[in-house]
């Protein structure tokens, strides 16, 4: 049987203790073409932010996947600090603790969403842009464009990641700063993880004004 299908009891908080200790990351090698769209929309309507997309394998034993499957969105905050994943992002990331970054605006923390919401979330975050965006100035038709346009763009960027699975892709958003690339005004992250392939993608999105 293989580890995809297997099935194990369910682990203790010990037994996960143990699991995280024998995972380990690399970085996902491949081109995604439609990314680029998405992260200069993103970036160009938040000139004092940024938007960051990067994807991670995850290398465990049968029974990290086992986890995995079921629970690792939930425990992102226990994975940002991972060493390998410390070493795979970039330095402007400076990664401390998760969730305890220094901050003036109370911790919200991790919050599930279903896969079929993260396209439509994409998308609500370029079709609104930044704080130097007034979609006020935009007629109707002007609206309608960007609407299309944002819905388009991060369909494309979701089928490319994922092809047409839903059942598989689960994942959890956060608006914390959980490391220093954040200036603390307006964050979200998603961390997205693929089941079927074990690839957690961190998209993350900051802005100040």
């Amino acid at each position: 049987m293989s580890a995809n299908t297997a099935t194990y009891p369910a682990p203790d908080a010990d037994q996960v203790r143990a699991l995280w200790d024998q995972v380990q990351f690399t970085e996902v090698d491949r081109t995604v073409a439609h990314a680029e769209p998405v992260l200069n929309w993103l970036q160009h309507d938040r000139p004092k932010g940024g938007a960051h997309l990067q994807g991670f394998k995850i290398h465990g034993s049968s029974e990290f996947e086992w986890f995995a499957r079921d629970h690792l969105p939930g425990n992102i905050a226990y994975i940002l600090p991972h060493p390998d994943l410390r070493t795979l992002l970039p330095d402007s990331f400076g990664i401390t603790d998760p969730l305890s970054y220094k901050s003036s605006r109370r911790l919200r923390g991790w919050h599930y969403g279903a896969s079929l919401e993260l396209a439509p979330q994409w998308a609500r975050a370029m079709y609104s842009g930044g704080f130097q965006t007034d979609l006020s100035n935009l007629s109707n038709e002007e609206q309608d464009s960007r609407a299309h346009r944002a819905l388009e763009n991060a369909s494309n960027l979701y089928s490319e990641l994922f092809g047409n699975r839903y059942s598989t892709i689960s994942f959890a958003t956060s608006p914390d700063p959980w490391c220093a690339w954040f200036p603390g005004l307006f964050n979200i992250t998603w961390a997205v993880h693929d089941r079927l392939e074990q690839v957690l993608w961190l998209l993350a999105v900051t802005d100040m004004d």
